[in-house]
């Protein structure tokens, strides 16, 4: 994922000073797809390790610990193809120089990220569902 940001960084930096918008344009459509491809195959190989529990064997064989870290593996796999998403979308825009733009959206995010934890501590959705009732 960062050798996507760092690529695409350069690229779009190369074609905005250039004032090639086309080059821009086709170099963010394809970061942004590989990026796509790339977390799905992350989520899916995560998900292969997991579900065949070699992932959860090669950390441990405490089972506290392997239902803890099923749970986290859980979260990973499903946040992958966010994760190469925004990867992507900062190379895109560092190399853009919208600097502003990313600080507010980090800003927001998190928020939003506060927010989430906020709801999911306190309310029987995230105790019962998420944390699966060990919500102490």
């Amino acid at each position: 994922c960062d050798a996507l940001a760092t690529a695409s960084q350069a690229l779009v930096a190369d074609g905005m000073g250039r004032g090639d918008a086309d080059a821009v344009r086709g170099v963010s459509q394809t970061v942004f797809y590989w990026g796509l491809i790339l977390g799905l195959t992350l989520s899916t190989c995560l998900w292969v390790g997991t579900a065949s529990g070699f992932l959860v064997d090669f950390f441990t064989s405490d089972e506290g610990t392997r239902i803890e870290l099923g749970k986290l593996l859980t979260i990973v796999i499903l946040a992958q193809p966010l994760n190469s998403f925004v990867f992507a979308a900062d190379g895109v825009l560092q190399g853009a120089e919208e600097f502003g733009y990313q600080a507010r959206a980090m800003a927001f995010s998190v928020g939003s990220a506060f927010a989430m934890f906020a709801v999911l501590e306190h309310t029987a959705f995230g105790q019962e569902i998420i944390l699966g009732g060990d919500g102490d």
